[in-house]
């Protein structure tokens, strides 16, 4: 959306382009020098005049802050300000108890705001002034949980009921207006007040005003009917209408909640190569990329349906919407502006704590919808790319902070390590059993397993898990299994335990990195504790030259 700033004095106003007032940014009215006010809205306008609505009001309610930080300190008409005002403003903030990571974003906003003043306006500012001060400690920000797949499926069940219990109010406002209503004395009343307040609203219903002058007596028919909220809800899609709508969308997406809210009319696009799929597209704007997801065709439930049965509900409303709303897939009309619009975000979310309250489910915001797509996906497919590409990132660094392989169970990682197991021992054990006729063959005979230590019979179930008379796939409990045989003045098994070593400190790093230390020390911590600590501390110096010598790292397989 571009916007238009018009200036005056201590007030600039946001116009888009159609002419429509978006924001009004007054300082007019606060108890502060009008030399102090002027300067604030001008470095705002500089610094900040460029980015999105949301971002400028943001600023703005910075400004405010400084203000009344000013007014607080009894300084608000003292110019210039004290050389002192950024150390001062961080008392404040720190005063105020505020989050740690809020207080700090308030500050950085208002240095930066402070420091335009300093270079432009040394009437308010002296150009000595130190603009700059200790930081807020930022506390590790909460992981958001998610919301549980039972509750999901609970979520978009009522919101297709709502969705269908609107539908069907529209289609009995249309019968009312047409005359195709099941006849009775209360219906035949609806539709006279209805039909007289579409005629002398010229097609839409007034508002009171008209409503009273009409000399109709429709105000008490009005409120005899339910009033007239109820009258326009049977005509117009409204703003809590739009919210089952929005709130099925974004479960169903994953997507970005701010970027769902301004879908535009162009969202669902055929699939380029199947008949059988359609996309969901929207814009990201911060990452400034197409966003899309898939989905089957003739689903009567999936996104882009959804988004096709809201269309076909508030087509009415869209010609009297501004120019710059028509295309936004979630227009309604609102109810006290009666005005069509884009529910606000803090409407949306006053219309899901409405929500949560109603069907007492459990408390969520829509960005735990983001998480809960990403973990169930990640979940079902063990593979974190699925994820990756359902919430159209770039990087697999970006979906981890929504999803990571700290958030599986134990048994998870014992299952991963028994396929493991499986997939490293068939290639040896398919060579020896072709010389030997089978496992009958090499059964009771030692062998060698994937971090050096010796076997003396991988069929004993040593182990303690194995089964006796299966093949020990357990590669990563060799190191406290009875079984183990481990000859210290042999540098060919001292150079494979080296290997192991250097592919196990390889793998903790990697774990480190990308958020699975807890796997890393579940599976492989006691290997390389024992590795450090027990065997290779009782190696001799010379076997242990002449091992570095034989270590061949490729020898033990990639572990994750």
């Amino acid at each position: 959306m571009k916007l238009t700033r018009e200036r005056s004095a201590l007030v600039h106003r946001l116009v888009d382009e159609g002419g429509h007032l978006v924001a009004t940014l007054d300082l007019s009215a606060l108890e502060v020098s009008p030399v102090i006010a002027a300067a604030l809205l001008r470095a705002h306008d500089a610094e900040y005049g460029h980015t999105a609505i949301e971002t400028q009001k943001q600023v703005f309610r910075c400004i405010r802050k400084l203000i009344l930080c000013l007014q607080q300190s009894k300084i608000a008409f003292q110019l210039p300000l004290p050389s002192s005002i950024a150390n001062m403003f961080h008392d404040w903030l720190e005063a105020s108890h505020l989050v740690g990571s809020t207080a700090q974003s308030h500050q950085n906003t208002v240095f930066t705001i402070l420091r335009w003043c300093r270079r432009n306006t040394p009437e308010v500012i002296s150009d000595h002034s130190f603009i700059g001060g200790h930081g807020f400690a930022r506390n590790e920000p909460e992981k958001r949980k998610g919301v549980d797949e039972d509750s999901v499926k609970l979520i978009l069940a009522h919101c297709y009921d709502e969705i269908e219990k609107i539908e069907a109010r529209f289609e009995f406002g249309r019968r009312l207006v047409e005359g195709s209503y099941a006849e009775s004395e209360e219906n035949n009343f609806l539709s006279r007040t209805l039909i007289d307040l579409l005629r002398i609203g010229k097609g839409r219903i007034p508002n009171q005003h008209i409503i009273v002058n009409s000399k109709l007596s429709l105000s008490r028919r009005v409120a005899a009917c339910g009033g007239l909220q109820y009258a326009r809800s049977l005509v117009y899609l409204t703003t809590g209408d739009a919210f089952p709508f929005y709130m099925a969308v974004v479960t169903q997406t994953g997507g970005n909640p701010m970027a769902i809210r301004l879908l535009e009319l162009n969202c669902i696009k055929p699939h380029p190569l199947r008949s059988d799929l359609e996309f969901l597209c929207w814009d990201k704007e911060r990452a400034k990329s197409e966003q899309r997801q898939d989905y089957p065709v003739g689903k009567k439930w999936s996104a882009p349906n959804i988004v096709r049965r809201l269309l076909k509900l508030n087509e009415s409303v869209r010609l009297d919407a501004r120019s710059s709303m028509r295309s936004k897939v979630f227009l309604a009309r609102g109810l006290r502006r009666d005005e069509p619009e884009v529910p606000s975000v803090q409407s949306f979310h006053n219309y899901l704590a409405a929500f949560i309250d109603r069907y007492k489910i459990q408390e969520f915001d829509f960005e735990d919808m983001r998480t809960t797509v990403a973990r169930v996906l990640h979940k079902d497919s063990h593979d974190i790319e699925i994820p990756k590409k359902r919430l159209n990132h770039k990087n697999v660094k970006t979906t981890s902070r929504y999803t990571s392989i700290e958030e599986f169970p134990l048994q998870w990682h014992d299952k991963i390590t028994e396929f493991q197991g499986i997939l490293i021992s068939q290639g040896s054990v398919e060579g020896v059993s072709k010389r030997n006729g089978g496992y009958e063959g090499i059964a009771k005979k030692p062998a060698e397993t994937v971090f050096g230590f010796g076997c003396r019979d991988p069929f004993a179930g040593a182990d303690g898990i194995t089964p006796k008379g299966t093949r020990c796939t357990n590669f990563t409990g060799c190191s406290t299994c009875i079984g183990s045989v481990i000859p210290l003045d042999d540098p060919r098994v001292i150079s494979r335990i080296l290997a192991a070593r250097v592919a196990l400190e390889a793998a903790q790093q990697d774990a480190l990195v990308h958020g699975w230390s807890s796997r890393f020390e579940a599976v492989y911590g006691d290997t390389l504790s024992i590795i450090n600590t027990t065997i290779l501390p009782s190696v001799s110096p010379v076997v242990m030259e002449k091992a570095r010598k034989l270590m061949n790292v490729s020898s033990i397989p990639v572990l994750e």
